[in-house]
């Protein structure tokens, strides 16, 4: 609350000003409306990480899903801040089936394998993106559309359980490309 006072503070003039000195309050308005602005742009891309204990995730997010294809995949970034923890489980009311995968190169070829689970060790970021690590969903039940929500249930070993949306998106956001 602090912060609004202060940026609101900005905004008006301390003590009445003569109508020649008032010049000044527009130039006076300019830092409290960048400020604010910042503020807003900010909350709105915190909206969609989330933070549980010491473990934060990131833009979570999917490519949508045809009508008649049954198979999906979930994005996202990881980041433990406490003692190591797992990404042990996780569950979406629009699939069958969630399973962790990573891919890896084995000479010239890439090959998608299982994992039981996903180390999250204190202080690394852990990536799962198109090109490695990722969460797939088997069996997805309707469409998914460009837009639409979908709940997924994240279980960890020592940080319980957090639900994320995952956004479903035409493309990968800018930061999970690789460019």
């Amino acid at each position: 609350m602090k912060i609004f006072s202060y940026l609101f503070s900005l905004s008006f003039p301390r003590k009445r000003e003569s109508r020649a000195t008032n010049a000044g309050l527009f130039s006076s308005c300019i830092p409290a409306f960048v400020g604010i602005t910042l503020l807003l742009f900010s909350a709105a891309a915190y909206a969609h990480s989330y933070q549980q204990g010491d473990i934060t995730i990131g833009h979570a997010w999917m490519r949508p899903v045809p009508k008649g294809v049954k198979v999906g995949a979930a994005y996202m970034p990881l980041l433990n801040w406490g003692a190591d923890d797992a990404l042990i489980a996780a569950s979406t009311p629009v699939a069958e089936k969630v399973e962790f995968h990573n891919t890896v190169k084995n000479g010239d070829v890439y090959e998608m394998r299982q994992e039981s689970k996903v180390e999250l060790p204190k202080g690394q970021p852990v990536a799962m993106n198109p090109k490695g690590r990722h969460i797939m969903l088997f069996g997805v039940k309707n469409e998914i559309k460009p837009g639409d929500k979908v709940p997924l249930t994240l279980e960890f070993a020592k940080a319980g359980k957090i639900v994320v949306e995952l956004w479903a998106e035409e493309n990968a956001p800018a930061h999970e490309t690789g460019h």
